[in-house]
């Protein structure tokens, strides 16, 4: 059992999965709609797709991860503690139940959830792999990782998807940024592996560019939003409160418990806390308003 939540490597996307999909959630409450149950049912239909598209991920890749140490002992199927088949059964069991769950929202979050499905499937699999090709590898991933989840958690309580077009748009260059970033960092073992990424193609300084780049963009997409009033300014009191405790923890690795490769890779962990911290107490807030 314990190799299977490896599998997952759910502490790897749980920090963003679940705050995407309640911020979705959230800005639609703040247009009128009531959160409910679908909150529930939503949140853990993303938890259980971005479960099955990391599974599929070390599946896929476990002949690849077992030339690299590091990689090898993260994946549970490279190190022989399960085998492919066993593997691939629980995944596509927890695909069934992300799809039984989206399916208790509506037809529209049902659709989101079943594309966010397909992307993290194919983003892998061997016989398609858009992982493998530049442009596909950072559209799906940006796409499955981060866009569809924030899309999903709004979709399940309204259908008003042009409220959150700029802020899905700065969430989407920020899972940009994340993918550059990992693909920078593993640059070398990609290369063995015979991939033909984005990174690879352009080159590191192209692709440290663009990192950078999107990182930009995605802070004046969130600052747009903010000027549109899709966060309440108030917002700004836990952000100050949470900064100073948070930067007080150094880190030395990034969000994927590998040594960061830049500054930008030892705040992972520290930005994904104050995210967290701050959707959390927005959310406490509309509950808290809905009972008074």
């Amino acid at each position: 059992m314990k190799s299977f939540r490896q599998l997952t490597r759910w502490r790897e996307h749980l920090p963003f999965t679940v705050p995407l999909t309640v911020l979705g959630a959230i800005i639609a409450s703040a247009n009128g709609a009531v959160l409910d149950s679908k909150l529930i049912f939503v949140v853990l239909a993303n938890m259980a797709t971005v479960s099955y598209a990391f599974m599929v991920n070390d599946i896929e890749d476990a002949e690849d991860d077992a030339i690299d140490a590091k990689k090898a002992k993260r994946n549970p199927i490279s190190a022989g503690r399960i085998s492919r088949d066993q593997a691939y059964t629980v995944a596509r069991a927890l695909a069934l139940v992300a799809l039984f769950l989206f399916a208790l929202t509506n037809k529209i979050t049902f659709g989101v959830g079943l594309t966010t499905l397909l992307l993290s499937h194919l983003y892998s699999w061997r016989k398609v792999r858009l992982k493998a090709y530049p442009v596909t590898d950072i559209v799906s991933h940006s796409l499955m990782l981060s866009g569809l989840l924030l899309v999903s958690g709004f979709t399940a309580f309204s259908y008003e998807v042009k409220e959150i077009w700029i802020l899905t748009a700065g969430v989407i260059l920020f899972s940009i940024y994340g993918q550059l970033y990992n693909q920078l960092r593993d640059y070398m073992a990609d290369a063995k592996a015979g991939l033909k990424n984005t990174t690879l193609l352009v080159g590191k300084k192209r692709a440290e560019w663009l990192k950078n780049i999107s990182i930009v963009f995605g802070a004046v997409a969130f600052l747009t939003a903010i000027y549109y009033k899709t966060f309440p300014v108030w917002l700004i009191f836990p952000v100050l409160v949470a900064m100073p405790l948070v930067f007080s923890l150094k880190m030395k690795t990034d969000t994927s418990g590998i040594a960061a490769i830049d500054i930008s890779g030892k705040i992972q962990l520290q930005v994904h806390l104050i995210v967290n911290i701050v959707i959390l107490v927005w959310l406490a807030q509309v509950f808290i308003s809905s009972l008074i």
